[in-house]
């Protein structure tokens, strides 16, 4: 007979003290009425249901484990997460943000954006889907691949071709889409906030309108954006993403994302300021005679 221990090791299950309880009291259950569990071939979804319930804290009883591996809403115990090189989240993040653009083009109700899962279940999506691995379930479900999806979506974010937040449906293209290029929203973001602030010192404080930025440089001289068509084209994203805030008046604002990224640089220059005019570093002496 096969012992617990080899049983564990075979599925892959962490062979601990609370996993070897759990199942001894499901191999030699107290009450005469219930029926003591039989262990599984190891490769069998019975056995994926009984390391499930192990890994919750639950005794894997006969009746258990029966209904775990009948539900399909209990994905099989998997690997973790994928690693996809730039190309192929970039293929994805193409493929993902003109749908997505096209998506709220449609919406008679107003423009929306749609649910992951809509995007992931979309036919422009479904060859790349298959090619990275990743399959619907019983009735279209997702549900085992959360880890996989969560990569693939963070990584076009990253790479400025999707953006998202807390608010529901507010996935909208990033600024990679738009440039039809790989342009990271950090790097965009940090441009037009410079943008911003460059121009309330030149004007008094006076907050600029889209036609004020549409031709504004960066730091280096470079234009943040083509034309005002392409910076009104991008205000979703920017607004998402909070980097911007637009009020009733056409007013641009910085965004919380904005401010606090100019508040960890203030705070980050002060310090270093602060370390080079430091005696103990040999920078400048705060009164005559300190430095010695």
């Amino acid at each position: 007979m096969e012992t617990v221990e080899a049983w564990l090791a075979a599925t892959g299950a962490d062979c601990s003290d609370a996993h070897r309880d759990l199942l001894h009291k499901a191999l030699n259950p107290l009450s005469p009425e219930r029926e003591p569990l039989k262990l599984p071939d190891s490769n069998s979804t019975d056995a994926q249901a009984v390391v499930a319930l192990l890994k919750k804290g639950q005794v894997p009883t006969t009746r258990a484990v029966a209904a775990r591996a009948a539900n399909p809403a209990n994905p099989p115990v998997r690997q973790p997460p994928q690693a996809w090189t730039t190309d192929q989240i970039d293929r994805f993040g193409q493929l993902s943000a003109d749908w997505v653009n096209n998506y709220r083009l449609s919406q008679a109700s107003g423009p929306s954006g749609p649910t992951w899962i809509e995007l992931f279940r979309s036919p422009p999506l479904e060859q790349i889907r298959k090619q990275l691995g990743i399959q619907t379930g019983h009735a279209g479900r997702l549900d085992q691949y959360r880890p996989d999806i969560w990569v693939l979506m963070t990584g076009a974010r990253k790479r400025g071709w999707l953006a998202w937040s807390k608010q529901p449906r507010s996935l909208c293209p990033g600024p990679s889409f738009f440039a039809s290029d790989l342009r990271p929203q950090m790097s965009v973001g940090r441009r037009v906030a410079y943008a911003i602030r460059q121009f309330r010192k030149a004007n008094d404080g006076q907050h600029p309108t889209w036609d004020n930025i549409a031709d504004a440089h960066d730091a280096v001289g470079n234009l943040v954006f083509r034309d005002i068509k392409d910076a009104q084209a991008q205000f979703l994203w920017l607004t998402t993403e909070h980097w911007i805030v637009v009020t009733k008046s056409g007013s641009i604002k910085l965004g919380p994302k904005a401010k606090r990224m100019y508040e960890r640089n203030s705070e980050r220059n002060a310090r270093r300021h602060a370390s080079e005019n430091s005696p103990r570093t040999g920078g400048v002496a705060p009164y005559p005679g300190a430095g010695g």
